[in-house]
């Protein structure tokens, strides 16, 4: 059978949206699919096919019934008013759940998943020129995915206020289980159930090895050559659990270091004017960002 997203997490990018679907589809009564992220939105190549291609794609490793709560995760949608526009056509009764995270903090650690992938060369010090640069691929990626109030409108747009819950980051690392519960309630399903939230999925770790990063990532592109081919033969939940796993190969157990004062102290004074905003426009208390003085 097929059936349409009851709740999409549409981001914030870097800020545990990962997490969170794993966490809700742990309940009975939901299903979730096991790729990191519901492409169908933004990918032109899924979207210009049927649904029921994308909903076999990413939901065929299911047992759904008529009653299953449907959720799907896509950590960039919500910087996308075309995607949003798309999602809101599928189902405008769709409940919305974005996670934000310290506009500075999110930054930083996009950054790195980038470093860490071979995408940049550079050290963090040197985001002052993505900063200066509002045209490039990495200020949309670096910077405008922090500009969390400017999104918010334009999901705001097509979806009332009552089915956008916004949570903060912090919320959701140092009350999870409360968060699903309250998620569990707004979908109406059993309240009682409590998921496994002591894993932290999709953390950001040091690669061994830039050049396996670059060369993996170039193999598991979605217009691969190689992806096309086995796309044929494997079924796509497969394939991502293969290619999670040569990634994970790669990976270290080290982080990476925080981000100079210099650097932070710049982005502070960037992104103070955008918090303020936010802080306005979905009525909460944002001093837990604010740089010290």
């Amino acid at each position: 059978m097929q059936k349409k997203i009851d709740l999409m997490i549409v981001g914030a990018q870097k800020a545990g949206t990962t997490s969170l679907l794993r966490y809700l589809g742990e309940h009975p009564e939901c299903a979730s699919h096991p790729q990191k992220e519901f492409a169908y939105f933004l990918n032109e190549s899924d979207y210009n096919g049927e649904y029921a291609q994308a909903f076999l794609k990413y939901f065929s490793n299911q047992n759904i019934t008529t009653k299953s709560i449907l959720i799907a995760k896509s950590a960039t949608l919500y910087s996308s008013e075309i995607g949003i526009k798309r999602l809101y056509e599928h189902n405008p009764n769709c409940q919305i759940v974005m996670i934000l995270r310290n506009p500075i903090d999110r930054t930083y650690s996009s950054f790195v998943m980038e470093r860490n992938a071979g995408s940049i060369h550079y050290d963090f010090g040197e985001i002052t020129k993505v900063l200066a640069n509002p045209t490039g691929w990495e200020h949309e990626l670096f910077i405008d995915n922090s500009l969390y109030s400017k999104h918010l409108r334009t999901i705001y747009k097509y979806f009332p206020e009552k089915q956008v819950t916004i949570l903060l980051f912090e919320e959701l690392k140092n009350n999870t289980r409360a968060v699903c519960r309250e998620i569990f309630k707004s979908l109406h399903i059993d309240t009682e159930f409590v998921p496994e939230v002591t894993v932290r999925h999709n953390a950001t770790r040091i690669n061994r090895s830039f050049s396996y990063a670059r060369t993996v990532n170039k193999i598991l592109h979605n217009n691969s050559t190689f992806r096309k081919f086995v796309s044929h033969i494997i079924p796509s939940y497969k394939f991502y659990k293969f290619g999670n796993f040569i990634r994970e190969l790669n990976k270290t157990s080290d982080t990476y270091l925080p981000m100079d004062e210099k650097t932070k102290n710049i982005l502070c004074a960037f992104y103070k004017p955008h918090n303020e905003d936010l802080s306005k426009l979905i009525n909460k208390d944002l001093s837990i960002w604010d740089c010290p003085e």
